[in-house]
């Protein structure tokens, strides 16, 4: 008795899902990485500015405190929930 003989075609099937899963998480991976390289943080643009390596002096620690002051603040951040969220992670 021959009871498979009409499943041939399953691993083509099979095959096929899993490329079409390839592609889509490959295309979500792509976007993402688009969108995230197409917007700039103000991390770095102080990055380019003149800050020491290593403090080693208190001149660098002065222009390392003058270069963070200078760094533009998300005025969107909420400290309040901020702090929420952090106290939620403990």
């Amino acid at each position: 008795m021959n009871l498979h003989r009409n499943q041939q075609g399953i691993g083509h099937l099979v095959a096929f899902l899993v490329i079409a899963v390839v592609i889509g998480v490959g295309l979500v991976g792509y976007r993402v990485s688009k969108d995230a390289t197409a917007t700039t943080t103000p991390a770095s643009t102080v990055a380019s500015q003149a800050v020491p390596k290593k403090i080693q002096t208190k001149a660098d620690l002065a222009k390392a405190d003058t270069s963070l002051d200078a760094t533009p603040i998300d005025s969107s951040v909420n400290p309040n929930q901020l702090d929420s969220d952090l106290n939620a992670l403990y």
